[in-house]
């Protein structure tokens, strides 16, 4: 499966006509400055989610080492003679360590239900993509650590988040009602998709129970393009995809 960015994999802009671009330059300026700005965004996106989990990650790190330091130098008590008042005050700041750890699991057990049922409603290939993380987020092995269960989450949202700014290309089975094909499909984000095989096409959406696909068989010219134009098998030019399906 393939990955590209959105927009500059493609080179082309959803409803607009290459007839009507030719003619207009600058509509066709216009459409570049967007372009740029949109792939800024993404990219500043991206760049501040990994530094957001590369900080949850060490924040825990930390976490533990001074839980476990504290645990150990609560454990010399017993053989170091401690006025009554230090003790009291690491006996307690233990205790309040050991409650905040207890909260973050508390919410992450909470949070565990809603992230598995968000991942039934991803596309089947980032359902491919992330089969392993899920094994671990079900597996009931985790629901002990506060860490445990944190880890695969955030895997969960950096997937679903890089999936969506992105284009993808596969060959999926494609279900509507009683017929079922094996077609070639490629994915906007998390908001659309398209299918052909043979002389059939169509759009795909996502909904509360899953993705669902729609016979759109007018557009199997466009959805060929470009699918061709991402492959590049084809020359890049604007190409005209629906964007709402009835």
């Amino acid at each position: 499966m393939k990955k590209l960015t959105i927009l500059l994999s493609l080179i082309f802009v959803i409803e607009i006509h290459s007839q009507e671009v030719a003619g207009q330059p600058d509509v066709a300026k216009e459409l570049i400055r967007q372009w740029i700005h949109t792939e800024k965004q993404l990219s500043d996106e991206q760049q501040t989610w990994k530094q957001e989990k590369a900080h949850i990650s060490e924040l825990l790190v930390l976490y533990e080492k001074e839980l476990k330091l504290l645990n150990e130098e609560l454990a010399t008590v017993q053989s170091v003679e401690l006025d009554d008042e230090k003790k009291q005050k690491l006996e307690k700041q233990i205790q309040q360590d050991d409650e905040k750890r207890k909260q973050l699991r508390a919410f992450l057990l909470r949070q565990k239900p809603r992230m598995i049922a968000l991942i039934k409603k991803f596309p089947q290939p980032l359902q491919d993509q992330i089969s392993e993380t899920v094994d671990v987020l079900n597996s009931p092995e985790i629901d002990s650590s506060a860490r445990d269960l944190l880890m695969p989450m955030l895997s969960v949202v950096e997937a679903g988040n890089s999936f969506n700014a992105g284009v993808f290309r596969t060959s999926q089975k494609v279900v509507i009602g009683a017929d079922e094909w094996q077609a070639e499909v490629m994915y906007l984000g998390l908001g659309r998709a398209y299918f052909w095989v043979g002389q059939k096409a169509g759009v795909g959406s996502p909904t509360a129970t899953g993705w669902q696909w729609k016979r759109d068989d007018a557009q199997l010219k466009e959805i060929k393009k470009a699918m061709s134009v991402f492959d590049k098998t084809t020359q890049p030019e604007l190409i005209k995809l629906p964007l709402k399906v009835n």
